[in-house]
């Protein structure tokens, strides 16, 4: 059980996630999307790859810090449950790599984008259903979750 001390050591961790989160969601938002469109053709073009290479730059000082200071774990597992839980984390790695190739992973990353110097803040996004979407709304947030747990 984590103590207080324990809690307070992990603050400046809890704060890096709600910047992160908070600066994530509003990059993504529509009307940033239109205000980068503001600035010139190429801004939209570029505004997904350049989105994604924030997002993984501003995600590094997170895990610096996951890393400096780990903190107490919630929970342990051993035995057969740690078997179990290992097989189900690199299911959804196997998970990740097979939806990949069903998605237009060019586009996600936005390289299409700036190859073709799109000029529409959405750009010629399709949205692409795999056999998994029957099952969870959103497979890369669910194999995220397995992953994390």
């Amino acid at each position: 059980m984590p103590t207080v001390a324990d809690l307070i050591a992990q603050g400046p961790l809890a704060i890096l996630w709600l910047g992160y989160c908070l600066l994530h969601s509003a990059l993504a938002s529509p009307g940033m999307k239109r205000r980068a469109g503001r600035l010139g053709p190429q801004w939209t073009a570029a505004y997904r790859l350049l989105y994604n290479g924030v997002a993984a730059l501003t995600l590094l000082p997170v895990l610096w810090q996951l890393y400096r200071v780990p903190g107490p774990g919630l929970w342990h597992w051993h035995g057969p449950a740690a078997w179990l839980t290992n097989a189900l984390a690199l299911a959804a790695v196997v998970g990740f790599v097979v939806t990949w190739r069903q998605y237009d992973g060019d586009e996600f990353l936005g390289w299409r984008q700036w190859q073709k110097r799109m000029h529409e803040a959405d750009g010629d996004e399709v949205f692409h259903i795999s056999a998994l979407h029957r099952h969870v709304r959103h497979p890369w947030y669910c194999f995220g979750l397995v992953i994390l747990w």
